[in-house]
């Protein structure tokens, strides 16, 4: 039996032949469980953002394993030089997730579609891909990069965006002069 499903399975196997006068049937019930990897991850396309020249964007791709045996992935490539991910190949066992970083460090002012290829030995897609899409924009320019204040106190108001180059939040410190900064 020729199976598209995983799980448990059962058929009968029913043999007839000729080797007495009368003939004869034998019946053997069968039973097994279907194993296979099924890959699902957490977004079809991932948009990286605008990223000033020679810095670096990080997003999250998440990858998991539905089914019932492990996971193998050989690797994670992208069509394009200014796409990164991190790892780019691990083992999962059924029920658990990977999370991998994908990296976006354009070197040119454009913008980027490309593709992420992720190679398995899933049941399901032994190639999957994920679209790209990013910009690459002026260095020192700030592109669609917009700050709210999320905490202030008498003096310090801290300021914090997500997947803006290497940094996740900067202090801006109100007054005549900035504070002292001893060494600890």
């Amino acid at each position: 039996v020729l199976t598209k499903s995983i799980g448990a399975k059962s058929a009968t196997l029913v043999l007839d032949h000729n080797l007495t006068p009368m003939g004869s049937t034998i019946t053997t019930p069968l039973s097994g469980r279907a194993v296979a990897s099924v890959i699902a991850v957490s977004s079809e396309s991932l948009n990286t953002g605008s990223v000033p020249v020679g810095l670096t964007s990080r997003t999250t791709l998440t990858v998991s394993n539905t089914g019932n045996a492990t996971l193998e992935v050989s690797s994670i490539s992208s069509s394009n030089a200014a796409y990164g991910a991190t790892p780019s190949s691990f083992d999962l066992e059924p029920g658990n997730e990977q999370s991998v970083v994908v990296t976006f460090t354009p070197t040119t002012e454009v913008d980027f579609t490309e593709t992420l290829s992720i190679a398995s030995n899933a049941e399901n897609a032994t190639s999957l891909t994920v679209e790209l899409s990013g910009s690459c924009i002026a260095a020192g320019a700030t592109g669609s990069l917009a700050v709210e204040p999320v905490t202030v106190t008498s003096s310090t108001v801290l300021l914090s965006w997500p997947q803006y180059g290497d940094v996740s939040s900067i202090n801006v410190y109100v007054g005549p002069e900035p504070p002292a900064v001893t060494d600890a």
